[in-house]
Parts: C-alpha cells; sequence; structure tokens
C-alpha cells in the first residue's frame, strides 16, 4: 500500500499512497447526516472485521472496540450515543468519522486501497497520557499518570511503566493527509487513526 517513503524526521514520516473517501450515502454530499439509530447499522455495513473505537463525549474519552457486530467498551454504560461530540471506528485498512455538526451527526468514511488517488501523507505516532499500565478484568489494559487519568484499552499484549523504561509509551498512529487549498498552498486535508505502537519505528500492538 505505501509508495515511495521519506526518511524520518521528528517522527514523522513523509509517504506516498492511494487513498479515497467513500460516499456514505448515494446521494452524498447532498446528505451525510446520520439519522437516529442509524449509528450501529452503518459501522456494520463498512466493518466486516474487528475494529478499535475511540468516543469524544461531552466529559471524556472513551477507548473500545468493534466486535461482533457490536460497540465494547471497558464499562459499556457510560456509553451514550446521544452524548457524541466525535467518534472514530477505525483499523489499519480505513476508518469512519462521525462528528457532531448542530443537531445531528455527520459521517465520512476513508479508506485507504489501490482504487483511491495518489496522495502525499505523513505518518505519525502520537503518545498517550499514561505511564503506568495494569491488565485489568475482561482483558482491558488500564493505563494511568501517577497524578491522575485513566484510559482503558481493548489491548492485551501491552505494558508500561515509566520506572523500568520511561521512554516505552503506547501511541496512536495517523495518517495525515496532504493536498492544496483555494490559494495552491499544500495543507492538511484529513486525518485517519490506524492503530496503536509504541511509537516510531515499532510495529502495530495487537
Amino acid at each position: 500500500m505505501d509508495g515511495k517513503i521519506t526518511p524520518p524526521a521528528n517522527g514523522l514520516k513523509l509517504i506516498n499512497l492511494k487513498s479515497r473517501v467513500i460516499p456514505i450515502y448515494p446521494d452524498f454530499p447532498k446528505r451525510n447526516g446520520i439519522k437516529p439509530n442509524e449509528l450501529l447499522p452503518l459501522i456494520t455495513k463498512n466493518f466486516v472485521s474487528n475494529a478499535y473505537v475511540i468516543a469524544y463525549l461531552y466529559s471524556y474519552v472513551m477507548v473500545g472496540k468493534w466486535e461482533n457486530n457490536s460497540l465494547l467498551f471497558h464499562d459499556p454504560q457510560q456509553f451514550d450515543e446521544s452524548k457524541i461530540l466525535k467518534l472514530r471506528v477505525f483499523n489499519r485498512e480505513q476508518e469512519l468519522l462521525v462528528w457532531k455538526s448542530g443537531n445531528e451527526l455527520k459521517a465520512r468514511l476513508r479508506k485507504d486501497d489501490p482504487k483511491g488517488a495518489n496522495c502525499f501523507v505523513v505518518v505519525a505516532d502520537h503518545v498517550l497520557s499514561g505511564t503506568q499500565s495494569k491488565i485489568s478484568e475482561k482483558g482491558w489494559t488500564r493505563i494511568w499518570e501517577n497524578r491522575g487519568g485513566i484510559l482503558y484499552l481493548p489491548l492485551l499484549n501491552t505494558h508500561v511503566d515509566s520506572q523500568t523504561n520511561p521512554q516505552k509509551r503506547i501511541h496512536i498512529r495517523t495518517n495525515n493527509y496532504i493536498d492544496e487549498n483555494e490559494a495552491y498552498q499544500s495543507t492538511y486535508v484529513d486525518c485517519r487513526f490506524l492503530g496503536f505502537t509504541y511509537g516510531e519505528g515499532n510495529n502495530f500492538i495487537s
């Protein structure tokens, strides 16, 4: 999928690949709003395999997974669809981004595959807050800071401990897409999440 790769600089890597935004509905862009009770069918339609989920709600952020056509979180009772500000469902091939716009939710689906157009992409790893970790019940991993802040991640094969290895932290890898604006200046036009890593040069955490 990746094309020519430039040497990493300041933790960033510039690549060339094929990518496309796929219309959610046949009459897109006239309509890309999600009606009540359409969110789960929309995810089911576009994600046959498992994926990760990050939900940005009014007061907190939840990390979960899409599995067996269901949204799964460590504490599912905390998830309230009516309080979504932004939702990302993603794997290494594609991402469904849902966001609040006025009184409705809108969505876009981006997929990197040979059917897309050539574009330049900056690959970046963003560190998550959490210098300690522990396997929690139900197979989730809890990461936290000594001064507060807890995230539950649907990851089994991961461990961070700032005392033994301060550099080993969990990151989210993103593709950041570049295009020209109306003034013919190159700028970022989109971003999608791919998965979790230990940072630059490391493989994805399963």
